[in-house]
């Protein structure tokens, strides 16, 4: 199963074990149009040490991935709405992402680090910064570079999880939540946290 988030839904939680960079994400994601507001998919967020990793979509189309308080923004044309495996790297000047195992872009993404509380679907505290249509499937941390091998294992086991017969085999499922900007757990989404 995978988990859609539309406008005002997240999911939240306090801690992950992701302390320092490099820090290596991996994660099956079904991206989002731009529907004119910054949105954010995911953020590590401690407001206290002014720490932060994420990722987002600006109100003007472009990607982006800061963190701390560097944010890095590219143009692109692409849309990035269907299904894809992304892997973004947090190290500095040496930051990159790839969609779908293709290098998209190299910068400084900031030397931030993902402590403090962990939100998929979108961020509260800046605003109405939450995705509208994104879809989760996987997410998984390392707080490391990973070698070559390790790093095609990760690609591979995903790959084989979800697209094995060249499509995504999902089932997604619509969270109904009363209130979505209090802490709620992930414990029956079929996947859960991975942290390495």
């Amino acid at each position: 199963d995978v988990i859609r988030f539309d406008d005002g839904e997240m999911l939240w939680t306090s801690s992950t074990g992701l302390t320092t960079q490099p820090t290596t994400l991996y994660f099956v994601m079904k991206g989002m149009s731009n529907d004119g507001n910054t949105q954010r998919p995911f953020i590590f967020y401690d407001s206290g040490n002014n720490q932060n990793q994420q990722m987002f979509l600006s109100s003007g189309g472009n990607w982006g991935f800061g963190a701390g308080g560097t944010s890095y923004q590219w143009g692109t044309s692409a849309t990035y709405e269907g299904w894809g495996v992304w892997k973004v790297i947090f190290d500095g000047s040496s930051s990159e992402v790839a969609h779908n195992d293709v290098v998209l872009n190299v910068g400084d993404y900031g030397s931030g680090i993902a402590t403090g509380n962990f939100h998929l679907g979108g961020h509260a505290s800046w605003g109405s910064n939450y995705c509208n249509g994104c879809e989760f499937a996987e997410f998984i941390g390392f707080n490391s570079h990973l070698t070559e091998t390790e790093d095609d294992n990760v690609y591979e086991y995903l790959y084989e999880k979800w697209f094995d017969d060249g499509g995504l085999s999902v089932t997604t499922t619509t969270k109904e939540l009363s209130n979505p900007l209090i802490e709620d757990t992930h414990a029956d989404v079929s996947d859960e946290w991975h942290h390495y």
